[in-house]
């Protein structure tokens, strides 16, 4: 009986780091007044609200042609952009907004130039056990420079 405890606690040791951290999403953003303001120009408050609007305006930008399929709820997969790419969805759009603000690890300095800043150059990662919203560890977001 003892064996067979110490297996299977060895054995949740050994496979729970395959799990830990299972989805894990990166990207580098340029954060101006125009991604702290939504399209009807009310003033975002949160950060994942601000890196949803910078990803939209990425993903219109990036693709012109298929601007009704980005602002959709409905399901679509873009053509003509690597199949590992993120937030050209809506509903994962949606998710950084649903981030719990104690997932956000950034400095208080960092803070005050994404806030501020009037071009904000940031590197994010977010990470968690799944790709939904309350399953993230913490989004990481450091400011790399201030223009």
């Amino acid at each position: 009986m003892r064996f067979r405890f110490l297996l299977i606690l060895l054995f949740s040791f050994l496979v729970s780091p395959l799990y830990a951290g299972s989805c894990t999403w990166s990207w580098t953003a340029t954060i101006t007044d125009e991604d702290r303001y939504n399209s009807a120009g009310k003033k975002l408050l949160t950060l994942g609200q601000v890196l949803a609007q910078d990803r939209y305006l990425y993903w219109v930008q990036q693709l012109p042609d298929q601007i009704d399929k980005i602002k959709s709820d409905n399901y679509w997969v873009p053509k003509g952009i690597e199949k590992t790419a993120k937030f050209y969805s809506k509903r994962n759009r949606q998710i950084l907004t649903e981030i719990q603000e104690s997932a956000f690890n950034i400095l208080q300095s960092d803070r005050e130039q994404f806030w501020n800043c009037p071009k904000a150059k940031i590197h994010v990662v977010k990470s968690g056990w799944d790709c939904d919203a309350e399953a993230t560890s913490y989004v990481d977001i450091d400011v790399t420079s201030c223009e």
